[in-house]
């Protein structure tokens, strides 16, 4: 903007008889002296506003981030697991795409958390250590159905979760990060959900056998 100005002023100064020729420099002295202030304030506009974005998220949204990040963590230790543990190659697909989309779900996030000061965790919570134990003792169609079980709880809870912070988040980097998870957090649900009701079925079909 102020540099389409500068021709205006500098042609009005020309048209003027008598008009110093330092007045004309002085004039496109200043305009360039505008143009180089406008640019600064645009990158302090910049720095502010990114300042500004860290002061505005909320002890919620800070939360939320560590918990993104522990859930991360728990599904792709859960997640590897299962490549261990499980009997069916349709859980052990599932649990490989875990550790695939929540690698990079983890890559985003914590950037992000650590630009608002908020810590990676280090190691599992309470909750997962012993949902991780309670698996760890299991094996087979037994661990195929409890991990498929845990599953569809877990990313039932963490897409209400995303949803929620989609609509509560005070940072627009944030809310776009999240605007993005969410989708992916709802289709682990819906995969987890048909392969929990697909186990489901062979276990009461082979039930209806074995009583026959």
């Amino acid at each position: 903007m102020l540099l389409c100005g500068a021709p205006v002023i500098a042609q009005e100064g020309t048209g003027q008889p008598g008009t110093p020729a330092s007045s004309t420099n002085s004039t496109g002295g200043m305009t360039s002296g505008s143009s180089t202030q406008g640019s600064s304030a645009t990158g302090m506009q910049d720095n502010s506003s990114m300042s500004g974005s860290a002061g505005k998220v909320s002890a919620e949204d800070k939360n939320f981030m560590k918990e993104a990040m522990m859930g991360n963590m728990a599904e792709i230790q859960l997640a590897q697991l299962a490549q261990q543990k499980a009997s069916s190659d349709q859980v052990k697909q599932f649990a490989q795409r875990m550790i695939d989309d929540h690698t990079k779900l983890d890559a985003q996030m914590k950037p992000l958390a650590q630009q608002f000061g908020v810590d990676a965790p280090t190691e599992l919570d309470s909750k997962h250590k012993a949902l991780h134990s309670r698996l760890e003792s299991m094996s087979g169609e037994k661990f195929d159905q409890e991990y498929m079980k845990a599953m569809v709880a877990d990313h039932r809870e963490d897409d209400q979760k995303f949803l929620r912070e989609e609509t509560a988040a005070k940072d627009p980097t944030l809310k776009n990060a999240v605007t993005q998870a969410e989708p992916i957090i709802a289709e682990h649900l819906r995969m987890a959900q048909d392969i929990d009701k697909s186990l489901k079925g062979k276990g009461s079909s082979s039930g209806s056998n074995s009583s026959m």
